[in-house]
């Protein structure tokens, strides 16, 4: 994991009013100048994220999905923040329909190790490790994905 996420999740743990008052500011930066946001972001990509941030196409989409993101202000990126340290009003083995993940192993933002944990507890999960892949990734794999949310499921009903 990045050495900033590292710290954030630190930070998380011990001052997490610090941490919103970070993502808040970084939030209204980005919500400015949404490349001000990828730039942060660089310093901590692997060489598969690098590649997918200095494409043209793909730098644009990251930066209107930013835009689009933050639009109502920085409150998702929070909650989002929020959600990993508290109970989710629900047990992870109680989840019984068909999830799919994917992770890049190449991924410096969310370790391998943390998709591994969760499927390790989800009943019915499939899982998708990709060599060489990294964060963003996910950005290419999204149309298979849809693809597999639009296909009915047998979940034993």
């Amino acid at each position: 994991m990045s050495d900033a996420n590292n710290a954030a999740s630190r930070t998380a743990g011990q001052d997490a009013d610090r941490l919103m008052e970070t993502l808040r500011l970084r939030a209204e930066r980005a919500m400015r100048d949404p490349e001000s946001l990828i730039e942060f972001l660089r310093v901590q990509m692997s060489r598969p994220d690098l590649d997918l941030a200095n494409a043209v196409t793909m730098r644009r989409l990251f930066a209107q999905t930013y835009m689009e993101a933050l639009k109502g202000g920085p409150y998702g990126w929070l909650d989002d923040a929020v959600a990993l340290r508290v109970h989710w009003g629900f047990e992870l083995r109680d989840v019984t329909v068909p999830v799919r993940l994917w992770h890049g192993t190449e991924d410096t933002f969310t370790p391998v190790s943390h998709a591994r944990w969760l499927a390790g507890r989800l009943p019915n999960a499939e899982v998708q490790m990709q060599e060489g892949a990294a964060h963003f990734g996910a950005v290419q794999i999204l149309p298979e994905v849809l693809g597999w949310l639009a296909t009915p499921a047998d979940v034993g009903t």
